[in-house]
């Protein structure tokens, strides 16, 4: 048997019609990574008397991993459509390439993830499949004194040690990333004006959907690994590195009143999808102080307040988050 190096392995990706009906991967992204491992629970048991256990029984097994990578304008709405559901997708108009994904997930009703089958492997050789992948969340996080940066946890169903890699029909998407030097902060008092006044001394956006979805175990003889994925209740959280100035300080009158502001991240790319239309990517959130601002400094040049966030339902705007990427891709 060949040796398989790491160097060498490749992750495919296909998206599914029905969670956990596998299908062949027709996507190879080069600005994120998976990891996927096999999770075993098993029982065991040892009667009175002996010093070795007599039963070692499995129970549950199933895959997890980790996404990884680096934003760009072309990937992102893969994982944003595997935790939140399929886009609504529009062409802008006079438009002719470029298309608008919209994003805007409701805050009681569970909405349907477009699982993906991944597949990791070494052309020609051994490859692992797992069907049902699902991220349970996605974090997200941009400055200018570090990359910018995309992950978050996923699970999937048992793996299947015996697949290979899809030899046609996989495709590359074309690399736009997300630069550094491409991003604005808004901070709005409501929905109706978010996205009117640009922070000036914000050093850092982070924004994380946590524990969203879980793998179900019903009692069932007919099924080698969980049988759905439930929604529970998310952690959602936000941060901004903001300057120990007026902007950042006026913070302290809604955290004390429990008002909620809108924060917005724009990137927008200096590569034109087509004319002067740029490849864009915007995040909408309503959010409410839950920590005293942290003091530090920037570079120990600056003085800093973080403020911690908890993302929250806004009745007025109708929403808690809105996601828009404006790229040239009609379809996942």
């Amino acid at each position: 048997m060949a040796d398989r190096f790491p160097v060498s392995e490749v992750v495919q990706v296909g998206i599914e019609s029905v969670a956990g009906t596998a299908v062949v991967p027709t996507k190879q992204f080069a600005g994120l990574n998976i990891e996927l491992d096999t999770e075993l629970e098993v029982d065991e048991f040892g009667p009175m008397g002996q010093l070795t256990n007599t039963i070692v029984a499995p129970r549950q097994e199933w895959s997890t991993g980790a996404l990884s990578g680096f934003p760009t304008y072309t990937e992102i709405v893969y994982p944003l459509s595997n935790l939140l559901g399929a886009a609504v997708i529009t062409t802008p108009s006079g438009a002719t390439d470029r298309r608008l994904w919209s994003w805007n997930p409701s805050a009681s009703t569970p909405w349907t993830p477009k699982t993906w089958t991944i597949r990791r492997g070494v052309p020609g050789a051994t490859a692992e499949e797992a069907a049902y992948a699902l991220l349970s969340g996605l974090n997200m996080a941009f400055s200018r004194t570090a990359a910018p940066s995309i992950g978050g946890d996923l699970f999937a169903r048992r793996m299947d040690y015996g697949a290979s890699l899809a030899t046609t029909g996989v495709t590359v998407p074309t690399n736009v990333p997300m630069l550094a030097t491409e991003g604005d902060v808004y901070l709005d008092p409501d929905g109706a004006s978010i996205g009117t006044t640009k922070l000036l001394r914000d050093f850092n956006f982070e924004f994380s959907i946590g524990d969203l979805f879980g793998p179900l175990w019903p009692l069932n003889s007919a099924i080698n690994s969980f049988a759905a994925h439930g929604v529970q209740k998310p952690t959602l959280e936000a941060k901004l590195t903001m300057g120990n100035d007026a902007a950042g300080r006026a913070l302290v009158a809604n955290m004390r009143a429990g008002t909620p502001v809108f924060i917005r991240y724009l990137s927008t790319s200096g590569r034109m999808i087509e004319a002067s239309d740029p490849y864009k990517f915007t995040v909408d959130i309503a959010a409410m102080c839950v920590a005293a601002p942290s003091r530090a400094d920037e570079d120990g040049l600056l003085s800093t307040l973080e403020w911690t966030f908890r993302v929250v339902s806004d009745p007025t705007w109708g929403s808690w988050l809105k996601v828009a990427v404006e790229n040239n891709l009609s379809a996942l």
